[in-house]
């Protein structure tokens, strides 16, 4: 009952359920770029379609670049993001000022 009463709230708050979608992002994209750098790849690439590219606003600062492509679902937006350590402590630096 509580859970319910819980979901209702947040997708009843439109600014409640933004809030809590970043933060989810954020540690998204934190565990990504550790395990990425825990596996030596220079960089994480994303494939979306348009509506999910714009839900992914708040990893645009953070992009090394984003192209148009072509791949056996439809066109999508590759989003190439760098995973050294340069990028990791801009993402932390990141999250302190926004959490």
């Amino acid at each position: 009952m509580a859970d319910e009463h819980f979901r209702k709230f947040i997708w009843d708050d439109n600014t409640l359920y933004e809030i809590l979608m970043g933060m989810f992002q954020m540690k998204i994209m934190e565990q990504l770029l550790v395990f990425c750098g825990a596996h030596h790849a220079a960089n994480l690439v994303i494939f979306a379609d348009d509506d999910q590219a714009s839900g992914l606003g708040i990893y645009r600062d953070f992009l090394f670049r984003i192209n148009p492509t072509v791949v056996p679902k439809g066109e999508r937006s590759e989003m190439v993001i760098p995973t050294d350590h340069q990028a990791f402590n801009a993402w932390l630096e990141f999250m302190e000022i926004v959490l």
